[in-house]
């Protein structure tokens, strides 16, 4: 009885939530105080669709002489913004600018988390960065989505007025279709198996980006892929990798999930692969 009603519990909240919990977790917290740390902080509020504020915040190492470039951060589905950065802050130190963006419901960001909401804050916070941010950047661009931010950056980077202006889109620890990462977190415990048949019911494709990954073309697209990833197994990768012919495959071993970038060697691939493209793009 106890297990039937554990599974009673569960099932009721996956379908009262619409699988809403597995793909957004957001806190309110803030988890760094940038006084800690060796960086100029600007936090930004950017109006939101349907009401309210966007939060972003635009990170420089302090007493820089001049930015490497500009690295436009999508992050994943957990915490916010504040602590997101921290994946990323080795750029910072590499004098890069990182701008790292909260959606709806995450961190000081208003309203509540579904598809359809971010991807028209996506748009609204592009358009903010085609105005306030990229008039006075100097630089190379790239831009990066992390987990579920791949999948709101892929599918709202095509859209992107000032798409011409990156030199780079980086997908890392991504997936191409929401409803397949709900079948994939459904066979990881037997007792989620009998919510396999709901998927479908619970969970729209209607803001997955594997009808937008092939637009994403002409900009260069590389996709991170870490081997021991058990979030978003690589197997999600390699599907964006075949929607996005001509596209840039870096497997990392060993790695789990959004942790390729803890390696300076590929930090330093990536800064060449930047550099390399920059030349090419002016």
């Amino acid at each position: 009885m106890a297990l039937l009603r554990t599974w009673a519990a569960l099932g009721a909240a996956v379908v009262l939530s619409g699988c809403g919990a597995l793909f957004y977790q957001p806190t309110s917290n803030r988890y760094t105080i940038p006084e800690r740390f060796d960086v100029n902080w600007q936090d930004h509020s950017i109006p939101r669709p349907g009401g309210g504020i966007l939060q972003a915040a635009l990170i420089r190492k302090k007493d820089a002489e001049a930015s490497r470039g500009l690295i436009i951060q999508f992050h994943g589905n957990a915490q916010n913004l504040t602590a997101h950065w921290l994946s990323m802050r080795w750029a910072v130190q590499r004098n890069w600018s990182l701008l790292a963006w909260d959606y709806s419901g995450y961190g000081a960001s208003d309203g509540t988390p579904d598809p359809d909401q971010i991807a028209t804050d996506a748009d609204a916070f592009l358009a903010w960065v085609s105005d306030s941010v990229l008039p006075s950047q100097t630089g190379p661009v790239v831009v990066v989505g992390q987990s579920l931010g791949s999948a709101i950056l892929l599918r709202a980077f095509p859209r992107w007025k000032d798409r011409d202006k990156v030199v780079l889109v980086v997908s890392e620890g991504g997936f191409a279709r929401y409803r397949d990462m709900g079948f994939d977190v459904a066979t990881r415990h037997w007792l989620l198996y009998p919510l396999y048949p709901l998927v479908p019911l619970l969970i729209s494709n209607a803001q997955s980006p594997d009808k937008t990954i092939p637009s994403i073309a002409p900009t260069p697209l590389l996709i991170v892929s870490c081997t021991e990833d058990k979030a978003v197994p690589t197997r999600h990768q390699h599907w964006i990798h075949e929607l996005a012919k001509g596209s840039l495959f870096w497997k990392v071993d060993g790695c789990p999930h959004i942790n390729a970038f803890r390696a300076d060697s590929i930090r330093t691939r990536f800064a060449n692969l930047v550099d390399s493209l920059a030349l090419g793009h002016r």
